[in-house]
């Protein structure tokens, strides 16, 4: 029922920042980006809390993360930064959601001009069990 979207600062360009201690360091202090950001009425409609633990899952896969309700963020947009599980260094691992890990690997989900695998899959959002 939402949209979800790759959320990051410019230093995390092609996600060399997650390596990065300075950058991680960075990345912790900022409120928003090791969240899933949710509008603050579309998580009320859905009975979610700041700081619950949500899911949010696609056709291709799920990441589960900690709400952070702000209206810096469309109501049918969910904003997920760029790490998660896939995460091997020790600086990032099991920090945050994995925008990645929702992606749809598959020919039908490329852009035919370009190539580029589609950035914005369609997900449910949900409270964690």
């Amino acid at each position: 029922d939402l949209y979800a979207i790759l959320v990051r600062r410019v230093w995390h360009s092609f996600n060399e920042g997650q390596i990065n201690p300075w950058f991680m360091e960075l990345s912790h202090k900022d409120p928003y980006l090791t969240d899933i950001m949710i509008n603050t009425r579309t998580a009320e409609k859905k009975g979610i809390k700041n700081g619950d633990q949500i899911c949010v899952e696609s056709t291709a896969g799920k990441v589960k993360g900690q709400a952070k309700l702000t209206q810096l963020i469309h109501p049918e947009v969910v904003g997920i930064g760029s790490f998660g599980s896939w995460a091997s260094s020790p600086i990032c691992k099991g920090v945050g959601a994995g925008h990645s890990q929702l992606l749809p690997m598959a020919t039908d989900h490329l852009d035919p001009p370009s190539g580029v695998l589609e950035t914005t899959p369609r997900v449910r959002v949900y409270k964690a069990a």
